[in-house]
């Protein structure tokens, strides 16, 4: 930040005589590697509270979308091995979507151990109790001691395009059998309230204010149908935030905790 510098210097003993040194020559260099302290952080460390977590995110997406991610590497062996040997402590479960344009520990500039991440199509869930991404996330909260579980959609998703446009056809009771027809299943109550509130909207306007929706509803289903998370923001012990990356700037926005639940 320059709010501080560093600089060397020289004292010849018999002159009396300063001869100042400047600054370190790889000072740029030095200071764009984080310390070990910083990279280092395994279940022998105590979990991550949940404000400290979604700023780390925030930063580490501010990084990414101003060309300044990928900084943060994992190459000392002295690391791989801690990360190994004693376990994870990730900082937040992210339930996200499958999308290959959505690269999700990429996007927040986050190094292995950092994030359990949790990905399908449409980042949906079901209202079931079984289901394996509630159970998933069960276990981070649970047994790794995460304090933060964000859900993530991202503009232009191909599974809410193709539920909103089966609702706008009057199809959306028809999606058949078929696993993609479930998947979209799970996504029609966002894409039927998006097209209410938007009757005269485009299909992007539409897909948009659906993939808002879509991820307020993972994010209900993932308080009201898991105990272990239900338990854990109760005692406010856990928060669930959501989110939609921006498959062009690269942008996050938050969408903060659910307005209801």
């Amino acid at each position: 930040s320059g709010e501080m510098q560093v600089h060397g210097a020289f004292l010849e003993v018999d002159t009396k005589k300063v001869q100042f040194l400047g600054q370190h020559p790889l000072q740029e260099q030095i200071l764009s590697k984080p310390s070990k302290q910083d990279v280092i952080r395994t279940a022998k460390d105590p979990p991550v509270p949940p404000l400290e977590a979604l700023a780390s995110l925030v930063a580490g997406n501010k990084r990414y979308t101003t060309g300044h991610g990928g900084t943060l590497q994992v190459n000392d062996s002295e690391v791989k091995k801690a990360l190994c040997s004693s376990g994870q402590n990730p900082i937040a479960v992210i339930i996200g979507c499958a999308d290959s344009r959505a690269p999700i520990e990429i996007i927040f500039d986050m190094k292995p151990g950092d994030l359990f991440v949790l990905r399908n199509a449409g980042n949906s869930c079901n209202e079931k109790t079984a289901c394996n991404m509630k159970g998933s996330m069960d276990y981070a909260i649970s047994v790794l001691r995460c304090k933060l579980v964000i859900v993530m959609g991202h503009t232009q998703c191909g599974a809410v395009t193709a539920a909103v446009s089966a609702v706008r056809s009057g199809g959306a009771s028809d999606l058949g059998p078929t696993a993609i027809g479930h998947v979209l299943s799970l996504l029609t109550a966002a894409a039927e309230r998006a097209v209410k509130e938007l009757p005269n909207g485009t299909l992007e306007e539409q897909v948009a204010l659906a993939t808002e929706y879509n991820v307020q509803e993972t994010m209900r289903k993932v308080m009201v149908h898991s105990k272990v998370a239900n338990d854990a923001v109760t005692r406010l012990d856990l928060q669930v935030h959501g989110a939609v990356y921006d498959l062009f700037s690269g942008e996050v926005k938050w969408l903060g905790q659910h307005p209801e639940v």
